[in-house]
C-alpha cells in the first residue's frame, strides 16, 4: 500500500509514505499488516508498529486520513 505508482494498491495521498505499509496473506488466509512508514498507520485507531495480524472488518488507517476497511476472501 502507498503513494508509489509500483504500489500493488496505489493511494494517491500527500500524507501516505510512497511504500507506506505491506499486507501478507498466508497460505492459509490469515493477513498481517507490516507498518513501513513514518506517517503512521492504525488499525480500529491503534498505532502499529512492526507487524500485525489483520481481520475482517478492521479499519485501516493511513496517514492522517486514509482509511480503508478489511474484508479478507475466504474463497
Amino acid at each position: 500500500l502507498g503513494r508509489s505508482r509500483a504500489s500493488a494498491v496505489h493511494l494517491a495521498a500527500a500524507d501516505v509514505s510512497g511504500v507506506h505499509a505491506c499486507i501478507r496473506v498466508a497460505a492459509d488466509g490469515t493477513a498481517r499488516l507490516e507498518n513501513l512508514s513514518q506517517f503512521g498507520t492504525r488499525i480500529n485507531g491503534v498505532p502499529v508498529t512492526g507487524e500485525q495480524a489483520l481481520a475482517d472488518g478492521q479499519r485501516l488507517e493511513l496517514g492522517k486520513v486514509t482509511v480503508l476497511r478489511v474484508a479478507l476472501d475466504a474463497a
